[in-house]
């Protein structure tokens, strides 16, 4: 069930992004004078579809591990028709394709952009500090604390957030303590000592927030292009770390850990899932500009190549693209097998296969 639930979460996560990403493409076709015969979401057969007037072909297919615009005259041909030169993708000036490649990626950050400015403007999540997990064996569970308990004061100190809560606790300085909760409407008073260790008490907060301080709609647009800055830097810093070696591939998530934090966001509320949906789509612009064949940021680095005159000859783009997707494709497979076998269900049944 929790890798069903999963894939059908990342399933609508993916739809939603893929779509945003393959409408600045069409868009930016359209705009350029491109016709486009096909704009799909996902791969595979079709479960269904329509036509609109330009003779564009919208659908959704079975397999949900992406999308693609198919392009008129994508390639140039020996006997081009006059619509081909026309219209042909093929037949458009280096400057125009890349702009139909760049559009793609663009668009999820704009997306981003304009979603964390949604969210500022609705106002900034204050977490409040309700217990959503207990830790078995640690100091709380000891005294008693349980989930759904909300801590209202620290050593006799009155706490309102989660993170007032947290500095309260962590101010001790792992002495002894008393911890005041609200249970079902009756206070309640422990006295615990943080682990030796780790100086923790052991619990995880639910998530639950209110919306505080809305921010203006200038202020709004700001965070939104600092937030999606902010992530953009924190993607290459992680990319940086994994091609040095200081991550591995079991530090990178693929469709089931999406699932699970897609679903856990939703659980939460709307805010923590537009705020789930902006970074993915963050992410998704970012790796689709890496200068890996296939992704945009080889079309862009490619076709700009051409419009200087340094046009790579089209048997070494056949060989690169080839290689390209035979890495993707094997990076994909790579990252998804790691991600299953990290649940403790499939861990569970190796454990009894194998011993």
């Amino acid at each position: 069930m929790e890798v069903l639930m999963g894939f059908l979460y990342f399933a609508l996560t993916l739809g939603i992004l893929v779509g945003i990403h393959e409408w600045g493409h069409y868009i930016v076709a359209r705009l350029c004078g491109i016709a486009v015969s096909d704009f799909a979401i996902g791969f595979g057969p079709e479960l269904f579809g329509w036509t609109n007037k330009n003779g564009t072909r919208f659908s959704l297919r079975l397999i949900p591990l992406g999308g693609y615009v198919k392009m008129i005259g994508s390639q140039k041909s020996d006997n081009p028709t006059e619509a081909e030169r026309k219209t042909g993708f093929a037949y458009k000036s280096p400057w125009q394709r890349m702009a139909v490649a760049a559009a793609g990626p663009a668009v999820n950050f704009i997306f981003a952009i304009l979603v964390i400015a949604g969210m500022s403007f609705a106002g900034k999540p204050v977490y409040q500090p309700v217990i959503g997990q207990v830790e078995a064996g640690m100091p709380a569970a000891t005294a008693g604390i349980q989930a759904g308990d909300r801590i209202v004061g620290v050593n006799g100190n009155a706490v309102r957030t989660a993170a007032e809560a947290t500095a309260a606790i962590q101010a001790a300085g792992g002495q002894t303590l008393t911890v005041t909760v609200n249970r079902d409407g009756t206070h309640v008073t422990v006295t615990l000592t943080p682990d030796t260790a780790t100086k923790r008490i052991g619990i995880r907060y639910s998530g639950a927030y209110e919306l505080e301080s809305p921010s203006s709609p200038v202020d709004a647009l700001k965070d939104g292009v600092t937030g999606t800055w902010n992530t953009v830097k924190a993607i290459f810093g992680f990319l940086g770390e994994l091609f040095t070696g200081q991550r591995g591939m079991q530090d990178m998530g693929g469709m089931v850990s999406i699932g699970k934090a897609a679903d856990q966001s939703a659980s939460v509320g709307w805010y923590m899932f537009f705020g789930f949906l902006a970074a993915m789509s963050i992410n998704l612009g970012v790796m689709n500009l890496l200068p890996i064949p296939g992704l945009d940021g080889s079309h862009i680095i490619f076709t700009f190549l051409e419009g200087v005159g340094l046009k790579i000859p089209e048997k070494v783009m056949n060989a690169l693209f080839l290689a390209g997707a035979l890495f993707l494709i094997a990076f994909m497979i790579i990252v998804n097998i790691n991600d299953i076998l990290r649940l403790e269900s499939v861990r569970d049944i190796l454990g009894r296969i194998f011993g």
